[in-house]
């Protein structure tokens, strides 16, 4: 069984971090809504499940690959969408290429 690419997030850790719990770089809130209880986790505990892309039985995690890179494209149009509320500010080859390639993932 592989250990690289185990926990594979269906929450982009992007998109988590922006729920970091107050002066804290790795903690968040998270309500566990079956069991009606609040916690503070790091972001490696949630928003995803252990080979939830790629089964244990695979050599390559691809998908989890492929989902890696589509993120790090498109963190700088997920940035200025979130600082300034718009993708205004980036070439259009820019928001057609990583941000409709991240959007159409999540």
């Amino acid at each position: 069984m592989r250990d690289e690419y185990k926990f594979q997030h269906y929450v982009p850790r992007m998109h988590l971090k922006k729920f970091f719990v107050s002066n804290s770089n790795s903690q968040v809130w998270v309500f566990d809504k079956p069991n009606e209880r609040k916690f503070q986790s790091t972001l490696d505990n949630i928003g995803g499940e252990n080979f939830f892309y790629d089964p244990a039985e695979f050599e390559d995690p691809e998908i989890e690959s492929l989902l890696t890179k589509i993120e790090g494209k498109a963190g700088d149009p997920y940035k200025k969408l979130l600082s300034e509320g718009s993708l205004s500010t980036l070439t259009k080859k820019r928001k057609d290429a990583d941000g409709a390639v991240f959007i159409s993932t999540i």
